[in-house]
């Protein structure tokens, strides 16, 4: 199983990234979780090691990139995509 966060302050965006996902990640052999947050601080308070995790590099509060460094000191190995509208780019 694939588990994947979006996180956005964004609905609507979130609502649109979880089609996106489903259609492209899950499959007959792979399962996919998905899970939305609207903060940073949600997704922080989660405690869960995604595969991958969509952030909004603008979010009110904590932004993405503030997120990220905060996630980082207790999980190494999930793959960060920062997302601006239309723009994403990957985190190594």
């Amino acid at each position: 199983m694939i588990k994947v966060a979006i996180c956005d302050d964004d609905k609507e965006f979130r609502k649109n990234m979880h089609s996106i996902v489903e259609k492209h990640f899950l499959t007959k052999e792979r399962s996919v979780w998905i899970v939305e947050f609207k903060n940073g601080n949600r997704l922080l308070a989660s405690h869960v090691r995604f595969d991958i995790i969509f952030l909004d590099i603008e979010m009110p509060g904590l932004n993405g990139i503030e997120t990220a460094l905060k996630l980082r000191k207790w999980d190494v190995n999930s793959k960060i995509v920062y997302g601006k509208r239309k723009i994403l780019l990957r985190y190594p």
